[in-house]
């Protein structure tokens, strides 16, 4: 019997349609059945994309059929958001997956990561992949990705103690009866980090890293300086310190990474380029 699995999608500011790898979240189910792979949005657009969203769904027969959707009535944060997904799935025998809207994950990728949870081999909880960003591998990694001694992993096999992304994992329900949910003070940096610090307080950061192309969109990442880039380096250290107080980070490393990042907004903004 083919495990549940939830594939969590938090959309903001965009159509349904234009998620990436939906075509292949329907492939998924096509091959392990609607009942087994499904597949929940929620929408932490603004009231004009809601209403595209609201009227897709109303139109196309198929996103019905295969599609939970969710408003949330603005952008509530990734930590409320997943939260609410958490408390949605109950089942501590289900799986859930995170997905963000603008990552493509292949067929391959899924069928290798839903294939194995549903194989009599599966012993981790937890399933990623290599993630690719800019024709280069960027995690998962041996460290928090601050450090300047930081290396991706550069093949599958299972590994402890290790950073990765929200977007790809697959994670099993019970793991959260574990090490409980999100800390909804945090918004939406750093969430990922929080994640694997928790498993790591509670010995539980064990990773099976499987084959298969992950193509991840990092929205931070841009070389030029406009109002959104302050409001979300205010987002970064609200959330950064949060994660820092958690992990028990120093005082003196959170200041050389905010003051890292402050100087490359400021060169951003006054010599139209980041170092």
């Amino acid at each position: 019997m083919s495990k549940k699995i939830h594939i969590i999608c938090v959309l903001y500011n965009d159509v349904i349609s234009n998620i990436k790898s939906l075509e292949n979240f329907y492939k998924m189910q096509d091959k392990y059945g609607v009942r087994n792979i499904k597949i929940h949005i929620y929408d932490n657009s603004k009231d004009v994309f809601v209403l595209k969203n609201q009227s897709l769904m109303k139109s196309e027969q198929e996103m019905q059929d295969r599609i939970h959707y969710m408003e949330n009535g603005g952008n509530i944060g990734l930590t409320k958001t997943y939260n609410k997904a958490l408390k949605e799935v109950q089942n501590a025998d289900e799986w859930l997956m995170f997905a963000d809207d603008d990552t493509f994950f292949s067929e391959e990728y899924l069928d290798h990561a839903i294939g194995y949870i549903n194989s009599n081999d599966c012993k981790e909880q937890i399933v990623t992949g290599l993630i690719h960003a800019a024709d280069r591998i960027l995690g998962p990694t041996r460290t928090d990705t601050w450090k300047l001694n930081n290396h991706p992993l550069e093949s599958v096999g299972v590994y402890d103690n290790i950073y990765c992304i929200n977007s790809g994992l697959f994670i099993n329900r019970a793991i959260y009866d574990m090490i409980g949910l999100y800390d909804e003070e945090m918004f939406l940096d750093m969430v990922d980090f929080y994640l694997m610090e928790n498993l790591r307080q509670h010995g539980l950061n064990h990773i099976r890293v499987v084959d298969g192309l992950i193509e991840q969109t990092f929205s931070g990442d841009q070389n030029v300086y406009n109002e959104g880039v302050a409001v979300r380096f205010q987002i970064f250290q609200k959330d950064f310190k949060l994660y820092c107080k958690f992990a028990k980070k120093s005082w003196m490393y959170q200041q050389i990474i905010l003051k890292r990042r402050a100087l490359r907004i400021w060169l951003m903004k006054h010599m139209g380029k980041a170092k």
